[in-house]
């Protein structure tokens, strides 16, 4: 009995004598809006009363920990204070999940965990289970991508591997119990002829499958070209019901709102081919185009454009006033839902240029392109970032949204967003 106890002992004091990885980041950013006056959802600001600037202050701790030599424990933990008109604070777990290897050819994950399925740079088509990218800011530099619940498994055999996720949210605000929103996905990726080559595939309880591939390849010393596709029969997104009006002069009495495609059989794809071209070591540039059956057509766009147009000539207009509010101040205000961080329409052209030898090593600078092929409008962001040390950074980020007051960012909420932010790494 007693030596039973001490190979016990001896055996947890081994399991947490193992070392801690532990490292981290405190950021923090200011946030100056200009608001757009001639907006088309928000004239004056007079719908919305938007404020005109914010502060984000968080740190992230990562932890690591080898319990043994074939499990280990990772976790993000972020703790965030928000401040807007009111300070808002938030402790949450990006990720915690352990990794368990009993095997060279078979991987176990458990936990909540962000993962990379995608290859784009500034959309991810085929990123059916990761955070949905933000074009305007891919790098999702105040990291606020959460994991999601799953178990997955890995398997590798030669030059391919197979992963298999099962997903579903855990709830722990009265008790830990799981959803009913059961979610299967899969991925193959193999190497064929010098291409990464990815097939995925994802299901999702009472809603049609989506499939999927995507690549990458490696060119010479300098380019690098990839794509994604993912298509689906029918569309769960709901649409704008202006759309199916016979005109545009016509104001709602409800969320006008439904998915509009759900029952058809048509195939919806998702498509980007995008490459990206290294200068000299220090310098890259990376261009992208994305489709999106699922989001407005040319034709569609302008008649919500329209239709936009009509509610705002009907703000002052005393037939539109009722008990509940005046029905074109509710039109508009229900407009907002159409607007996507992954754009509304179909067609975009992302461009981003880097140089991290700016004047000398210490400095860098980025310049983001966003532009909606349907109308031209455009959101360009140049970022110059300074580092203070190995482990201090600041950085000056303009966002500015141009285009016609009937067009996608001509017509946003804000004319233009100044950031200006400080991180160390420790």
């Amino acid at each position: 009995m007693k030596i039973t106890l001490l190979l016990s002992l001896t055996a947890y004091a081994n399991l947490f004598a193992q070392p801690v990885e532990l490292s981290g980041i405190l950021f923090d950013e200011a946030a100056y809006l200009d608001r757009n006056r001639a907006s088309l959802y928000n004239p004056h600001n007079r719908l919305l009363n938007l404020h005109d600037r914010s502060n984000v202050l968080a740190a992230d701790v990562y932890t690591g920990l080898h319990l043994t030599s074939w499990l280990a424990l990772r976790s993000v933990l972020q703790t965030r204070l928000e401040n807007e008109r009111e300070t808002k604070s938030q402790l949450f777990l990006r990720e915690i999940f352990f990794k368990l290897s009993p095997a060279s050819a078979l991987d176990f994950t458990l936990g909540r965990a962000i993962l990379k399925w995608g290859t784009g740079y500034a959309f991810n088509p085929t990123g059916v289970i990761e955070p949905r990218r933000h074009p305007s800011d891919p790098s999702d530099r105040l990291r606020q991508f959460r994991g999601l619940d799953l178990a997955q498994a890995d398997f590798y055999f030669r030059a391919s591997s197979l992963t298999l996720v099962y997903l579903n949210t855990l709830q722990t605000s009265d008790k830990l119990q799981l959803d009913n929103d059961h979610r299967l996905a899969m991925r193959l990726s193999t190497l064929f002829r010098g291409f990464d080559v990815s097939l995925i595939g994802c299901w999702e309880k009472s809603r049609r499958g989506k499939i999927g591939f995507n690549f990458t390849k490696v060119l010479g010393e300098a380019l690098e070209i990839h794509g994604e596709f993912l298509g689906q029969r029918g569309s769960e997104v709901p649409q704008h019901l202006i759309i199916t009006a016979n005109a545009p002069d016509t104001l709602f009495r409800f969320p006008p709102y439904a998915p509009l495609h759900e029952h058809k059989h048509r195939l919806f794809g998702k498509y980007l081919a995008g490459f990206q071209y290294t200068f000299g070591g220090q310098a890259n540039l990376a261009v992208e185009y994305f489709h999106n059956d699922e989001g407005l057509s040319g034709g569609d766009w302008q008649r919500f454009l329209d239709y936009l147009v009509f509610a705002n000539c009907q703000l002052s207009n005393p037939r539109w006033n009722s008990p509940q509010g005046n029905l074109a101040v509710a039109n508009l205000l229900w407009s907002t839902g159409v607007l996507s961080t992954t754009g509304s329409t179909r067609d975009y052209l992302f461009v981003r240029l880097y140089s991290s030898g700016l004047a000398s090593t210490r400095i860098s600078g980025e310049l983001d392109a966003l532009e909606n092929l349907h109308d031209a409008s455009a959101v360009v962001i140049p970022t110059l970032a300074v580092y203070l040390g190995r482990e201090i950074s600041a950085y000056l980020r303009w966002s500015g949204f141009f285009g016609k007051r009937e067009s996608e960012f001509g017509g946003l909420l804000h004319r233009s967003v100044t950031n200006i932010g400080m991180s160390w790494k420790f």
